[in-house]
């Protein structure tokens, strides 16, 4: 079993945890810290992965320690009643807010977001614009992952999507779990990545998994939905391997990303294609709507700018003005 010795932050974060729970910070001398891998969090339980892959535990959560997929942790380990200790510092995480507005996050350390489409159901166009803004808000690596290309109206309904897309550097890849269009080219991409799927349902990402995951990684996710018994359905994001190396998180959680909480600075600054017209807007407190001498209206009156992504911008914009978001 890996053991790693505690940073002074982690150490720090430990002892005020015993402290809060009148317990001596020294009685941490004779704890054995294991680093491992949170696979999916279910209430104040997780399951986790040894670092040195050699177990799957089910642990529990200290107190004011929250944890999801893809977080890396240091846990006591003692048969049912292992303890995660400690959260590692998040490179990257994806959040959305819930019904009563307050930020959550969903999976930790991502590097890549597949964001996946279909003929069926129709391409959402700013569904995808709300992924790319996530992607874009959280430094993460989009790819527009086109599923189902073996049915015949792929290309009548991904032509025009890839086109938009291309000018705006969006790396994509058509794929089909019928065929094995692309599967090992979407592959290559996911190697020595931590990856998440996210799209409407129904688009394949199910498929796509099952043929990209490993086969440990099934039995893992049989024991997380064991774990989850009780439930309607399991809404928490799940890790897998792959054979090729890299990790995948699936997240039927994730099928919208409400960005009620992002500033409109930085929405426009998702939308570089839209953004970079802004420079020749007359004045600075411009809302790029009705004003005059706006240079992102003139943009899109000249054709600069395709109406489809001004549309969701605006559209975006609106419904981030209707929503008051906490962050916790």
């Amino acid at each position: 079993m890996s053991r790693r010795k505690l940073t002074q932050s982690q150490r720090r974060r430990i002892d005020a945890r015993q402290q809060s729970h009148n317990r001596e910070p020294s009685a941490l001398d004779g704890l054995e810290l294991h680093a491992g891998l949170v696979l999916t969090q279910f209430g104040k339980l997780a399951l986790v992965e040894s670092e040195d892959n050699e177990a799957v535990l089910r642990c529990h959560l200290r107190a004011n320690l929250t944890v999801v997929a893809g977080d890396k942790v240091l846990f006591r380990r003692d048969g049912d009643n292992s303890v995660i200790e400690t959260r590692d510092e998040r490179s990257s995480e994806l959040r959305r807010p819930d019904k009563f507005g307050n930020l959550k996050a969903v999976a930790a350390n991502v590097s890549q977001m597949l964001i996946t489409i279909a003929p069926q159901p129709a391409p959402h166009m700013n569904l995808i614009d709300r992924y790319l803004v996530a992607a874009h808000l959280h430094a993460i690596a989009p790819i527009l992952v086109m599923n189902k290309c073996d049915l015949a109206n792929a290309d009548e309904k991904f032509n025009d999507i890839e086109a938009l897309y291309r000018k705006l550097n969006v790396d994509i890849i058509r794929v089909s779990t019928q065929s094995g269009l692309g599967i090992e080219q979407l592959e290559q991409k996911l190697r020595s990545h931590s990856s998440i799927f996210v799209g409407q349902s129904g688009v394949g990402k199910s498929s796509l998994l099952k043929t990209l995951i490993a086969e440990d990684s099934i039995r893992i996710a049989e024991l997380s939905h064991a774990e989850d018994k009780g439930r309607h359905t399991t809404t928490q994001a799940q890790v897998y391997h792959l054979p090729g190396g890299g990790l995948c998180i699936d997240s039927p959680g994730i099928r919208e990303f409400g960005l009620w909480h992002v500033g409109a600075e930085d929405l426009l600054n998702a939308f570089p294609d839209i953004e970079k017209h802004k420079e020749h807007c007359k004045f600075r407190d411009c809302k790029h709507e009705k004003e005059i001498h706006c240079g992102i209206l003139a943009a899109r009156e000249r054709g600069d700018i395709d109406p489809r992504r001004y549309d969701s911008y605006r559209q975006i914009l609106s419904q981030m003005n209707s929503f008051t978001v906490k962050d916790q």
